[in-house]
């Protein structure tokens, strides 16, 4: 999409032309809805608009000055061609750049966008998987076995079925379709599944967390501090170390020392060479220094002054847009979900491997492939921030927070108090905004002050510990770093209680938890090559989503959001209903011609008689009129459309009622339904 119609005057066709294409672009978008945040100038991106509202406001106030349009609707359409169709041969091609162990020896860095390198190929991997996703399920299929295996595992995942009945599945496909390609048991798709993501490392460790069996001690078998054996010690004989067995590449079963503790290391540095040779991904890579608003508000973590003040001491970083900045989060984990038992280790000894890659990233950089660009780059990246909850700071900086005494009880009175779905207090809500403004954050510190000093008027002084005087520093935290949701341990907290859902066998727990996250982290990038009609964790709609109203009736009956709950149906006296006609008849554009020509007629016949009192007998007289005239139809004015008739002809009798509704991204419920809820 072409953006230099945004540089023409707006009364000219070319800018409406392109503003019409520009929104046609967005509304198209399964994860857009049926409302954005307005671009003009009074808007700001801070207002939720439908369409018309939008090209309204951009027709007559024009865009905010430094707005630039989304790098994903700039994209030619033929980089769109998977939307319509699994595109798995796309996906076997990213799958060799991730498990590509190094380029040629003459690689260079492109010094320009437009430079265009291939990296080497391992041509045994990209093979078999590019003939997964070449061959038929069956012939005549449109469906490939990569393809086929994919959306079976994600119809899993998503759909949380358990593997007996996944398995169960699978045997009946198989009794039902014998020719087809179809995998023999759940153990054969994960197989393929792992091919397809990044795996983990295993590090033996010593059982008092005191060393890794890592590196230059990689051979040891004492550790170094406590004289501890690296290995399992045999419930029989203590002198003996337990020992399992496993199969090598030719299939013969050997002996294996069981370690007796286990660090399982996700690296970091495949990972994020993955978000670039996704062509999916990589472009919002860049995002932050290509296509990032730049109109002084803070919305992203770049518009910050700690983000600013790093480029401006790192020149030769921040001037690569690929260069990535990261933020460490930490917390507390316990996999039984028993928080009396201590589960979680002493975490410095366990950081060496992200240390040692992160210093990496740092001082030399990777060799990356961006797949949208189609050229090579080094990739850097730095550690920005940590992110934690105030007692996780002693594991992190040596900070003594953990003796800090943490209430029991709160207020009763906010106890009781009740919100909508989605919605918060004042300053709650203007502090987690996506969009920040610095002159409210200056305000929110005054503000925040004055209430501290409020509470201390009704609370005894045992209620102000340390967790209340942090309050103090969160908007000059915000006014630094950006917007809070970006730094905020609330998704950390919530997704290890994912992981803790990934514990399938208790007496091993990481393994357990390693597997499902290494599951989810496959089908989740698999299913970025899904069809676009798919259901993938990448466009599933949110949970107050309201479907946008039904533009194929009259606009005044096109109300967003939608009911949910179950369905009563009533009738309406007649007193009521006369109030909702009334209503209708003079709200609604598409009949403003009849309400004109009404009132000419009343003042010709009543020109002795004042303004009000004409209005007072048009509002009075105007249902009964039209009626008259819709039946009449003055000798077959095609004015009168089947709608006008029907507006003429007044409601049905007949309503539905909910207990509740969704609108605008809240969720609203009726008095009896919300004295059992925590929110509205």
């Amino acid at each position: 999409m072409d953006s230099t119609w945004m540089s023409k005057c707006r009364s000219t066709p070319e800018f409406e032309e392109g503003l019409d294409k520009f929104l046609e672009r967005i509304f198209s978008r399964k994860e857009t809805g049926s409302h954005i945040y307005c671009p003009c100038i009074n808007c700001g991106n801070l207002k939720g608009v439908d369409r018309v509202e939008a090209k309204s406001h951009l027709l007559c106030d024009g865009f905010f000055e430094g707005y630039k349009i989304p790098t994903v609707l700039l994209e030619p359409d033929d980089t769109l061609m998977w939307d319509a169709e699994d595109y798995m041969e796309g996906l076997a091609e990213c799958i060799f750049h991730m498990f590509e162990d190094e380029y040629e020896d003459d690689f260079d860095i492109p010094e320009t966008k437009n430079h265009s390198s291939v990296p080497n190929i391992n041509a045994e991997m990209f093979y078999k998987v590019l003939g997964d996703a070449k061959k038929e399920v069956y012939p005549g299929c449109k469906v490939s076995v990569l393809s086929f295996i994919v959306r079976l595992f994600h119809s899993k995942c998503v759909g949380k079925c358990n593997e007996k009945g996944f398995s169960m599945i699978l045997d009946t496909m198989r009794e039902a379709f014998p020719h087809a390609s179809t995998p023999k048991s759940l153990y054969e798709v994960r197989n393929l599944i792992r091919e397809l993501g990044l795996g983990f490392e295993k590090i033996d460790a010593c059982p008092n967390d005191c060393m890794l069996y890592w590196k230059q001690n990689k051979d040891k078998i004492i550790c170094d501090a406590c004289q501890t054996s690296r290995y399992k010690q045999s419930s029989n004989n203590d002198s003996e170390e337990e020992s399992t067995t496993q199969a090598d590449n030719d299939g013969d079963y050997k002996a294996r020392k069981v370690g007796a503790k286990v660090l399982r290391y996700f690296p970091l540095i495949p990972r994020l060479q993955r978000l670039f040779m996704s062509p999916k991904t990589s472009e919002y890579m860049r995002w932050h220094q290509e296509s990032r608003t730049k109109d002084g508000l803070l919305r992203h973590p770049a518009d910050s002054p700690a983000w600013k003040t790093f480029d401006l001491q790192n020149h030769e970083f921040a001037k690569e847009p690929h260069n990535v900045r990261l933020g460490l989060a930490s917390d507390g984990f316990n996999p039984f979900g028993n928080m009396s038992v201590s589960h979680s280790n002493n975490i410095d000894v366990y950081m060496q491997p992200i240390i040692d890659e992160l210093k990496e990233l740092w001082d030399t950089g990777v060799n990356t492939y961006d797949a949208s660009t189609k050229s090579n780059f080094l990739l850097r990246a730095c550690l920005i921030w940590t992110i934690s909850d105030f007692p996780a700071y002693a594991n992190l900086s040596g900070w003594s927070t953990k003796d800090k005494k943490e209430k029991e009880k709160f207020c009763k009175v906010l106890k009781r108090v009740k919100v909508p779905d989605g919605y918060a207090a004042n300053i709650s809500r203007q502090l987690c905004s996506k969009v920040l403004k610095t002159i409210d954050l200056i305000r929110i510190e005054k503000d925040i002050l004055k209430i501290l000093c409020d509470l201390e008027r009704l609370f005894p002084l045992s209620f102000f510990d340390v967790m209340i005087h942090l309050v103090v520093h969160l908007a000059s935290e915000a006014r630094l770093g950006g917007p809070v949701h970006y730094r905020w341990m609330y998704p950390i907290e919530r997704y290890l209680g994912t992981l803790k859902s990934y514990m399938q066998n208790r007496s091993k727990p990481e393994g357990s938890i390693a597997e499902g996250y290494l599951a989810e982290e496959c089908v989740s990038f698999c299913s970025l090559y899904l069809a676009s009609d798919v259901e993938t964790i990448h466009n599933k709609t949110s949970q107050n989503h309201d479907d946008g109203g039904d533009e194929t009736v009259l606009p005044i009956f096109c109300m967003f959001g939608r009911p949910i709950g179950a369905t009563n149906v009533v009738k309406f006296g007649h007193d009521t209903l006369a109030i909702a006609h009334s209503h209708v008849l003079f709200n609604c554009s598409e009949i403003d011609f009849l309400r004109t020509e009404h009132l000419s007629i009343l003042r010709q016949e009543y020109q002795t008689k004042s303004k009000r009192y004409i209005e007072r007998l048009h509002s009075r007289e105007f249902q009964e009129w039209l009626t008259d005239y819709v039946d009449e139809d003055m000798a077959g004015d095609n004015r009168i459309t089947n709608d006008i008739t029907a507006l003429a002809n007044g409601p049905y009798v007949v309503v539905k009622k909910y207990k509740g509704y969704i609108i605008y991204g809240f969720r609203f419920h009726i008095k009896d339904v919300e004295k059992n809820r925590t929110t509205q």
